[in-house]
């Protein structure tokens, strides 16, 4: 269908190449991302692949959630926040009777510091590279290069190579744009599966999903996919402790407790989780992936008298009342949770504190790797390349599929990839991006057969 080696195919690389560069563009990054433009942009390209659509007009479903519709496709835009709209793009199957493939994807990119980049991070500039070998290549920088919207663009360049090739899919498909996937994704895919949503999401029927991957590495095409991912709890300890003047050797301070709750708690316990992972496999690689142990860090410390408008200290002189620690942790998918909070709630009684959770997910599911569409799945994609069956150590909006049942995979194709989620100069080579929607071609063709 497309010829990556191919010069005669340079016009439609380029046209494919203009589309990522403007989705790349929007200005999606928290704390204030602009979904409005995004959703605007994506009903547009809708309409495009789907000409059928551009007849079609929006009708309120309900509170929330409007929805236009043709014979074969149907957009639906969905929110439980004003501010925050999400889309589903539909293709209609010829078996609507089947489960369908829900391929997901998020439009929020995370801030950005434009000082550390080279180029604009949102002028999605595309820039030749000359090899140690004299070849040159292709690249795209943009925030959102690799994190995300590089597979929700290949999503919707997928769709319109099918459609023009008059490819009619048996099950239906749901492409899905959702908001705040960086922030925790509550009024993105915490929105669709909860209650107000409950007749949309029950309408999609989803058998099968597919999330966000990683990229394999600079020198690695051996590609990952998550079956699961590790609970993510926020929480911080505060402990109370006596007052007094500055200048004056007070015992038992409230930043004394937090200090021996590092000290005996919290910093020995994080070394023994890193030995553990160092010796739980032979592979130099896998020594530093902390998928199946506990990871934790110390991302906060609030202590002092500060000014309510500026938040600059207002009186150093005072030994403070309270002090408190704020914690990221990552608990693995063998653990029982429960025993961890038991853990945690011990911590706290140690200085005589207190724990508060600012996140704690419950839940921590695994897909069935049993499943017949996740093996239809595994088939397709090991047939083409190597992948890596892993516990994504971070977090990603899978989890809300997998806590309603479905089964779904961790996976984005960017092999001979350097790692820059989150990261500075984030950018993907051109010919990845086109290979991978070779590869979702192939992937969905397979999927959505009955």
């Amino acid at each position: 269908m497309l010829n990556v080696d191919s010069s005669a195919t340079l016009p439609l690389r380029n046209e494919i190449l203009s589309r990522f560069q403007r989705y790349l563009q929007l200005p999606t990054q928290q704390p204030f991302p602009q979904y409005e433009l995004a959703i605007d942009h994506l009903v547009s390209w809708s309409r495009e692949i789907f000409p059928s659509l551009n007849s079609a007009e929006w009708e309120e479903l309900s509170s929330g959630v409007k929805k236009m519709e043709s014979y074969n496709a149907a957009i639906t835009v969905f929110r439980c926040e004003s501010t925050k709209p999400n889309l589903i793009l539909t293709w209609k199957g010829k078996k609507p009777e089947l489960g369908s493939i829900l391929i997901n994807s998020h439009m929020d990119v995370v801030p950005v510091d434009e000082s550390q980049w080279t180029y604009p991070p949102f002028e999605a500039k595309l820039e030749t590279i000359t090899e140690s070998d004299g070849k040159t290549k292709r690249r795209v920088y943009a925030r959102g290069a690799q994190d995300m919207k590089n597979v929700g663009a290949a999503y919707m360049e997928v769709l319109k190579l099918l459609v023009n090739s008059e490819y009619k899919p048996e099950r239906t498909l749901h492409v899905i744009f959702v908001a705040d996937e960086e922030i925790g994704g509550q009024d993105g895919w915490g929105c669709l599966i909860g209650e107000s949503q409950a007749e949309l999401w029950k309408s999609l029927n989803v058998r099968f999903g597919l999330d966000e991957g990683l990229s394999s590495g600079l020198n690695s095409d051996v590609i990952p996919i998550f079956y699961g991912e590790k609970a993510t709890w926020f929480f911080e300890i505060t402990a109370t402790g006596n007052v007094g003047h500055g200048s004056q050797f007070i015992q038992d301070t409230a930043t004394e407790k937090i200090y021996r709750l590092l000290r005996d708690k919290v910093f020995p316990f994080r070394e023994q989780q890193q030995v553990q992972m160092r010796l739980q496999t032979e592979n130099e690689k896998k020594k530093s992936s902390a998928s199946h142990v506990i990871s934790i860090n110390l991302t906060g410390l609030k202590a002092g008298h500060t000014n309510k408008e500026t938040g600059e200290f207002s009186s150093p002189n005072v030994i403070p009342r309270t002090a408190t620690a704020v914690f990221d942790m990552r608990v693995a998918t063998h653990l029982d949770l429960h025993e961890v909070d038991a853990m945690l709630h011990q911590w706290a009684e140690s200085v005589n504190g207190t724990l508060k959770y600012l996140k704690r997910s419950m839940e921590n599911g695994l897909t069935d790797l049993e499943d017949e569409m996740v093996k239809r799945f595994l088939k397709v994609v090991n047939s083409k390349m190597t992948t890596n069956l892993m516990i994504v150590p971070a977090g990603t909006d899978a989890r809300f599929q997998r806590s309603k049942g479905v089964n779904a995979l961790g996976y984005s194709f960017m092999p001979f990839t350097q790692s820059l989620f989150h990261n500075n100069d984030e950018y993907l080579d051109e010919d990845i991006y086109i290979q991978s929607i070779i590869h979702y071609v192939d992937i969905l063709k397979e999927m959505l057969l009955e």
